[in-house]
């Protein structure tokens, strides 16, 4: 999903073990895609099947929403659908602002 007004790039989050250490990286509770929309840092979090938000993944969504930022919670990796949806809440976002 990358075009003129958009640039996405994979989050990864997690934890590695090795042999005497664990090593943790990306922000807990951050969305599974990052961007920039039309100039407003975007967070997409994709569930499937009966997945749903954990409690750090609301308070990240609560944190872009306070900071006019998109977050978006897709249950379908359809990409058109996904585009749709991104835009369809940047332009609410864009109304509740004016």
């Amino acid at each position: 999903m990358t075009s003129k007004f958009c640039r996405v790039w994979a989050n990864n989050t997690g934890m590695i073990k090795t042999e005497d250490r664990v090593v943790r990286f990306g922000l807990k509770g951050s969305s599974d895609i990052l961007g920039i929309y039309k100039g407003v840092f975007l967070g997409i979090e994709v569930k499937t099947g009966d997945a749903t938000q954990s409690k750090d993944q609301k308070i990240f969504q609560r944190m872009l929403d306070m900071r006019g930022g998109v977050y978006v919670l897709c249950t379908d990796r359809n990409v058109e659908q996904i585009q749709n949806i991104v835009e369809q809440t940047y332009q609410e976002r864009v109304k509740w602002e004016n």
